[in-house]
């Protein structure tokens, strides 16, 4: 037996690659992932989806600290506990019965370790296939990741609404894999797996082009089911500035609240249906709330006053300008989109201000952090 992984569990180290070979320090408990399932993937207007069996981890690396596990006197010699853990049990206990713990020593070397639950379950993976000129969701970004999981998260709560259960009978979560088009380019994709072990059948559903593209256009568009609507009702859409219980947060996906937003979801959707949908801050859903980022940029700094450039909310001091843009703009200047072009010509060139990457703010980044 190998001490190093408990049986029933599979350990992972800090710093070790992902499943989907890309990088991940961001310290997260309890995460599902899945690898590399065998199922087929089948295009279908601009995204790309497929269902069937595969294998389901979920990760718990106790929020970025690990686990430390090593063998004890007492406890067997194939056995491994987390000491720290124990002891603080027994001082719980004694305390409560008036008695004094004998403190657990390790008895060999300690390792330090992730926790995995393993299953067999049905599942879907969904993934856009073309975001259009000057976007992107790179899930090696905060707002990359947040784009995918609003989008994960939003078709779990349209398959419930569609198959009348609970959102979480299904589990939701992003995948990275390297793009098959560009070399060292990453690309996202989302999955929806059932929460009983050995399925129940909802991913596989769920996963068949046509059903998928009902679900996209409940998402992003106005259809009976009313599921669009509600969302951009004037008393959601006006207080909910990125995510709320109505919309997209429940207990179960506590841990992801912060990267959650409605709008990017629905565009998210929208896109899948669609390259050439617009991707615009000019739109109802969006104008409010990229006039909000701007104040709030605008208060993080002395010296700036509020303005537009080429139609975009920006604030400038004479030399800087900060310019709000959309979660899914690109910002590099070989691959800007013509809204964020325009605003880099009319900054630099008409108002000789000093334009670079770090000039454009997202609302994503500016309503959590604008400093």
């Amino acid at each position: 037996m190998d001490l190093r992984q408990p049986k029933g569990f599979v350990s992972y180290f800090s710093k070790a690659r992902d499943y989907d070979g890309v990088f991940d320090f961001v310290p997260r408990a309890a995460r599902p992932k899945v690898g590399r399932p065998a199922f087929a993937i089948h295009q279908h207007q601009n995204f790309q989806v497929g269902a069937g069996s595969g294998r389901l981890h979920v990760i718990n690396d106790n929020g970025g600290r690990l686990f430390s596990f090593a063998p004890a006197a007492g406890f067997g010699h194939d056995m491994l506990i987390d000491i720290d853990a124990a002891n603080a049990a027994d001082e719980k206990w004694a305390s409560a019965n008036d008695r004094r713990p004998s403190p657990i020593a390790a008895n060999g070397p300690t390792i330090q370790c992730a926790l995995a639950a393993v299953s067999e379950t049905d599942m879907l993976l969904l993934g856009i296939s073309d975001y259009g000129p000057g976007r992107i969701a790179d899930p090696r970004t905060p707002r990359g990741r947040a784009a995918l999981y609003s989008l994960a998260f939003m078709l779990r709560r349209a398959a419930a609404v569609r198959l009348d259960i609970q959102d979480y009978e299904l589990k939701a979560g992003i995948r990275s894999l390297e793009h098959p088009a560009a070399l060292g380019a990453v690309t996202g994709q989302v999955f929806l797996s059932d929460t009983l072990e050995n399925g129940a059948g909802y991913a596989t559903f769920l996963g068949a082009p046509a059903v998928m593209q009902e679900l996209l256009e409940m998402i992003s568009r106005p259809t009976p089911s009313q599921f669009f609507d509600r969302m951009n009702a004037h008393a959601h859409s006006s207080a909910c500035d990125t995510s709320c219980p109505d919309c997209l947060r429940s207990y179960s996906n506590l841990a992801y609240h912060s990267l959650l937003d409605w709008r990017l979801a629905i565009d998210m959707a929208a896109l899948a249906l669609d390259p050439t949908a617009p991707i615009t801050l000019a739109s109802p859903a969006w104008s409010r709330l990229s006039a909000l980022s701007a104040t709030t940029l605008l208060s993080a700094r002395t010296g700036f006053r509020q303005t537009t450039i080429a139609g975009l909310e920006a604030i400038e001091n004479g030399t800087s300008v900060k310019i709000v843009t959309h979660p899914l703009w690109r910002t590099e200047q070989a691959n800007l989109g013509p809204e964020l072009a325009a605003a880099w010509d009319d900054a630099q060139r008409v108002r000789g201000l000093r334009v670079t990457e770090d000039s454009f703010v997202s609302v994503f980044e500016a309503l959590r952090r604008p400093v």
